[in-house]
């Protein structure tokens, strides 16, 4: 991130400075939080600071969709691939149902709740959890 974040600054792309400028502020705040400033976040909590950054801006298109602007949904877009850029591919959604489907045959009877903490513990960063909590939904249907 941080050669990106250079090569960037030096081709003058406001686009991408502007977002690798955000994920450098968060990851750094979150590095103090968890009292990590001089080692700095391992991988899976840098992963974890993006996906929350992705989430936030796929609620705001949302809003922004809802309140007819459309310019502001396709910036929130285009942060948004900038962003998957440093993010391991997701599962599709045929690899979702077969781990919900095993989780729910394997836990008979189980609450949306609970199913969803299991599936969401074997999926932790491979999956959206929108996406998850809709196929163990109509798992749990059938």
């Amino acid at each position: 991130m941080e050669i990106d974040f250079k090569e960037a600054l030096k081709a003058k792309n406001q686009s991408v400075v502007s977002v690798l400028r955000m994920l450098r502020a968060s990851t750094m705040n979150k590095s103090i939080e968890l009292m990590k400033k001089e080692e700095g976040l391992n991988e899976e909590e840098t992963i974890a600071i993006i996906r929350s950054e992705v989430k936030k801006l796929k609620d705001a298109i949302t809003d922004y969709e809802k309140g007819g602007r459309s310019d502001l949904s396709e910036q929130a877009q285009s942060e948004i691939e900038i962003m998957r850029k440093y993010l391991p591919p997701e599962m599709s959604e045929d690899e979702i149902r077969v781990a919900v489907a095993r989780i729910v045959a394997e836990n008979p009877g189980g609450e949306i709740g609970n199913t969803m903490g299991e599936v969401m513990k074997e999926l932790k960063g491979k999956a959206d959890g929108t996406d998850v909590r809709r196929i163990v939904q109509e798992e749990l249907v059938k």
